[in-house]
């Protein structure tokens, strides 16, 4: 079903599992954190852990050829870099960063669970993911996203694909979130309420050797609103084919290659 849908339409869009749909309605511990003071949000940068790229909290502006955003990347290992920058205990004694940390991990390990699932039914039509899932070689990071200054843009965020083997957008606040369909025109994703979108990336557009492309996405100004929240889901594996981590899909030309 996944495949075959991704190769016509280059998303899908599925019902979520109750147990995520029930933490997606208490989003109240994330909405929260974006209200810290910066000070206290850049201590969890990680900035010494290099084994992935923007392993934790960044804040990115248009100064510096940004979008106007911050942003936390959760992965496996988010625990372990807390403790390691002896962040354990300025967590445990902050109510805010403590309800953070619980509720990211718990979206983060059930949305990874449905991702596996939704890895190995691929994986039916992909030999190669059904290995790396069969292998325990899939990893998931959660993305959560606050665009600070909307109000003045039409694009909010710029076209790009994804880096990862696919994608789940969990959450978006508002409409805006388009894919380039495959007659180059921009049209918008089925974003509602128990559902989630996957598009393909950069991984397993390598992994089917294009037979699955990689989907082009972008995020518009459809209300005057002044920010936005979203959160999305990277599944990953090391063992794939990997986009260059100095490299940035916004900088490359949109284009897709005809389904082979």
């Amino acid at each position: 079903m996944y495949y075959q849908k991704l190769r016509e339409n280059l998303f899908v869009d599925i019902d979520y599992p109750t147990e995520i749909t029930k933490l997606i309605g208490e989003a109240e511990p994330w909405r929260e954190f974006w209200k810290l003071p910066l000070e206290t949000k850049k201590k969890f940068g990680f900035l010494s852990h290099g084994e992935h790229a923007d392993p934790g909290y960044r804040m990115r502006s248009r100064e510096e050829g940004r979008d106007d955003k911050e942003y936390f990347h959760l992965h496996p290992e988010t625990n372990t870099y807390i403790m390691g920058d002896g962040l354990g205990g300025f967590v445990e004694k902050n109510k805010i960063l403590g309800n953070f940390f619980a509720y990211t991990n718990e979206i983060r390990d059930t949305g990874h669970q449905f991702a596996l699932t939704i890895a190995r039914e691929m994986g039916k039509d992909i030999p190669a993911l059904g290995q790396l899932a069969g292998l325990g070689k899939i990893y998931s990071v959660l993305r959560l996203l606050h665009y600070t200054n909307t109000s003045d843009i039409e694009i909010i965020a710029g076209q790009h694909f994804d880096r990862s083997l696919f994608t789940l957008h969990l959450y978006e606040s508002g409409p805006g979130l388009q894919f380039l369909n495959w007659n180059m025109h921009w049209t918008d994703a089925p974003i509602a309420n128990g559902k989630t979108v996957i598009f393909s990336g950069y991984q397993l557009e390598r992994l089917t050797e294009g037979k699955l492309q990689k989907t082009w996405h972008r995020v518009v100004r459809k209300d005057d609103i002044k920010d936005r929240i979203s959160m999305v889901l990277f599944v990953e594996s090391d063992a794939a084919p990997d986009y260059p981590r100095e490299a940035r899909a916004q900088d490359t030309e949109s284009s897709y290659t005809a389904c082979i």
